[in-house]
Parts: C-alpha cells; sequence; structure tokens
C-alpha cells in the first residue's frame, strides 16, 4: 500500500524584480513570488507540499499551517521564494496553540494526539527570512 499524505494544493508565480547585472558574471536576478493555496487534499505523493495523513480523512475539516519565507544568496533574492507547509490538525484549539507558538519563533509542532514534534524552520537561515505563519480552515478533498 502506498503512504498517504495530506497534500496543499499550490499556485505559485514568481516574477523577477531586479534582473541580474550584465557586467557582473556572479550576479542572478532578484524575484518575488506570489503564492495560492487552493485546498488540502489526499494523495500519495508527498511532492513539495505533504505531510503525513496522520489520523485525517478525505471530507475533515482540519486547520493547515504553512510558512511563507524569503531566501536568497549573496547574488540575489528571492521575496516570498518558499513556501514550508508545516502540518494539519482537526482540533481548532490546538491549530491556534501551533499557530501563536511557530509565530513566537518556536520549532516545534503539536499534533492532535497531543505529541510535540520538532520541525525544521528553513527561515533561521543566514539569507533566510519569515513572511508569516499561516493558518487556514479546510475541507480535506479525495485523491486527485
Amino acid at each position: 500500500m502506498d503512504n498517504l499524505y495530506v497534500v496543499l494544493d499550490v499556485t505559485e508565480s514568481s516574477h523577477v524584480t531586479r534582473e541580474k547585472s550584465s557586467d557582473d558574471d556572479w550576479d542572478r536576478d532578484d524575484t518575488h513570488t506570489d503564492w495560492s493555496i487552493n485546498g488540502l487534499r489526499i494523495g500519495t505523493n508527498a511532492a513539495l507540499y505533504g505531510v503525513p495523513v496522520g489520523d485525517v480523512n478525505a471530507g475533515d475539516t482540519v486547520q493547515a499551517l504553512w510558512a511563507i519565507y524569503s531566501t536568497g544568496d549573496s547574488f540575489g533574492s528571492d521575496v516570498d521564494g518558499a513556501l514550508e507547509f508545516i502540518g494539519v490538525n482537526k482540533d481548532p484549539e490546538i491549530a491556534n496553540m501551533n499557530y501563536v507558538n511557530l509565530n513566537s519563533g518556536s520549532d516545534f509542532f503539536v499534533n492532535d494526539k497531543g505529541e510535540s514534534i520538532k520541525i525544521y524552520v528553513p527561515w533561521n537561515g543566514y539569507f533566510e527570512s519569515l513572511t508569516g505563519i499561516y493558518q487556514e480552515t479546510f475541507v480535506v478533498a479525495g485523491s486527485a
């Protein structure tokens, strides 16, 4: 049996905000990305935006949590260029607690069983910066 994931259905659109300098071989374009969150579904491929399904089923109402952050390097920047899907909670109180804690700098996510799970927070890198933690209610769709 395939592993099942809750997959965040996203659309991203990036555009150049500053073109690379023609006289600098190391320079690169600066970009900005706009994100649209279209919903959640159950899937067998985690791709970039999937988390293990746990006790979530198609038709469940859940709170999804994700982060949008900027990244870059010495040669250019990507404003809002990355999205990290953090997880889902069926219990809105736990989801709200996660939202508050993550916005306060926590690197733990509490699942609906009350277990604290250490998460990777890529927005704490040298060139990265957090734009925001986002929380939204979705009804989980079945497999695509």
